[in-house]
């Protein structure tokens, strides 16, 4: 259960796809519970047993601007999703002996914390959490907090479950601070391939770059930061995106939008580049996505046998993951000088093959397929075995 669906089209859906392959086929139903889920169509395997059960405001005040108007000021009201809560629970009832199913919630707002405390207070469910982002979370002066009532609901969710997986280390000490809570990590996994390493530029050619995914708020201010010095480091920038429109801050000289690629396509088409781009956002408005995510493509950079670029604060979880393993080129001040500099880094050879060495090490350790299966099939066994 989850807002969102197992699609190919966003990061949660297909970080589902390639963390349980083949255990897709477990589950019975695959339930979404917000119109957000719907707009992205399920992969054909898992399309035939979802199920939307939406809320009254998905299902009511989504239709025409008056409606959504009305929706739009009662979203305002703090009634509203325990509302919508208490409705999707009974449309759930109507269909599913609750008690008698097992669950996996993937939240992704303050709806399915509310219903998977409802299906637990009224009927004991059993299930497992696998928390990929907190929307809930606050932070001021980067320390983290929950209103009151929404701490109280994350926490019960938490506590209740089973088993939990969080999607990087920093949320998993983050929940065992507050609620006492383990949990195992759990995210995107890459693959071993036969890919050369990349170790040589061509001296006399600009750097290729390449970035491969959207170009939303949170990859957004890193790529412009890159793209204002392009020049200053000989470089080019290749955006392989879904979407053909992208935003007019990242439309400077340098950067060339390639369309997009099949994901099979990825690996060895990122081979052929210099270096790999993972950006990560330095906006205070989403420290809560920088501190806690994983992104999906992180470990598909790292298994591309070319150097991975990760642009991004030093507090980003992703940035405090690697720091250790010296298997990235990390960027993590806005300061263009030091930028510029640690990016000439891309064309020493010995540079190259250090942080190639590195990557390569810690994909096949920790990030393949079979070491993500394995942190998944850990607690399907507690959940059904509880």
């Amino acid at each position: 259960m989850s807002e969102i669906s197992v699609s190919g089209q966003h990061g949660g859906g297909l970080t589902m796809q390639r963390v349980l392959q083949g255990d897709l086929d477990l589950f019975r139903e695959f339930i979404v519970i917000s119109a957000f889920g719907t707009q992205f169509t399920p992969v054909p395997s898992v399309a035939e047993k979802t199920i939307a059960v939406c809320g009254i405001e998905d299902t009511f005040l989504n239709k025409n601007r008056i409606q959504k108007r009305i929706r739009r000021y009662l979203q305002n009201r703090g009634w509203l999703t325990k509302w919508n809560a208490r409705y999707i629970v009974k449309k759930l009832q109507q269909r599913i002996d609750l008690s008698q199913s097992y669950w996996l919630v993937v939240p992704q707002s303050e709806l399915s914390v509310r219903v998977a405390n409802l299906l637990y207070e009224k009927y004991k469910i059993r299930y497992a959490v696998w928390q990929m982002d907190d929307h809930l979370i606050r932070y001021n002066d980067r320390q983290p907090y929950y209103s009151p009532e929404i701490g109280k609901q994350m926490a019960a969710m938490m506590r209740n479950a089973t088993f939990r997986w969080a999607i990087s280390p920093a949320m998993q000490q983050l929940y065992k601070e507050k609620w006492d809570v383990s949990s195992e990590v759990l995210f995107g996994p890459g693959t071993k391939t036969n890919l050369p390493w990349h170790t040589r530029v061509e001296t006399n050619k600009p750097l290729q770059l390449v970035y491969f995914g959207a170009v939303t708020a949170w990859q957004l201010d890193a790529l412009v930061f890159l793209a204002g010095m392009l020049k200053d480091i000989g470089a080019e920038l290749h955006i392989y995106s879904a979407k053909d429109n992208l935003p007019e801050a990242i439309k400077k000289p340098g950067v060339h939008y390639k369309g997009s690629v099949p994901g099979s396509e990825v690996g060895a088409l990122a081979n052929s580049y210099d270096g790999i781009i993972l950006p990560i956002s330095f906006a205070p408005g989403l420290y809560n996505l920088t501190a806690l995510n994983i992104a999906t493509k992180m470990s598909e950079c790292l298994a591309s046998g070319t150097v991975t670029v990760v642009i991004g604060p030093s507090y980003a979880a992703m940035v405090q993951y690697l720091l250790p393993h010296d298997c990235a080129l990390l960027v993590t001040e806005q300061d263009k000088k030091k930028a510029v500099e640690a990016l000439h880094a891309l064309r020493n050879e010995a540079a190259r093959e250090m942080l190639l060495k590195n990557a390569a090490s810690f994909v096949n350790d920790r990030l393949t397929s079979e070491v993500m299966y394995s942190n998944w099939k850990k607690g399907y066994e507690v959940l059904m075995n509880n």
